[in-house]
């Protein structure tokens, strides 16, 4: 898988349109198309904020390994079930879903280091 496809996986991962990846890192829609088409490359200080975007390593952006799939039809339900809760709920569920990201993460990068 090129970067360019995996920017694309990603960014699908996250249901994040182009323009709305291009907004969480400070540059244009146009640059987003382009990186994955594999038209031009993003230097090293981009492939970092589009890894901390997408909630990855650079490992992850940049290595062999596959990407996990895009979501199945009963994550998509779920996803669509926590829509529908309260806002002050849907908070809480964010909270709870970032602390346990950011423990992979930790424990990642302590079992890389």
């Amino acid at each position: 898988m090129t970067i360019g496809e995996k920017i694309i996986h990603y960014r699908k991962l996250q249901r994040w349109t182009q323009s709305e990846l291009a907004e969480k890192i400070g540059v244009g829609a146009s640059h987003i198309s382009r990186w994955e088409n594999d038209r031009v490359r993003p230097n090293s200080g981009t492939l970092q904020k589009l890894a901390d975007a997408l909630n990855i390593s650079m490992s992850e952006l940049m290595g062999e390994a596959e990407p996990p799939p895009l979501a199945s039809d009963n994550t998509v339900q779920f996803l669509k079930a926590i829509e529908r809760l309260e806002e002050e709920d849907r908070k809480v569920l964010k909270h709870i879903i970032d602390a346990l990201l950011t423990k992979k993460r930790v424990k990642a990068a302590l079992e890389a280091g």
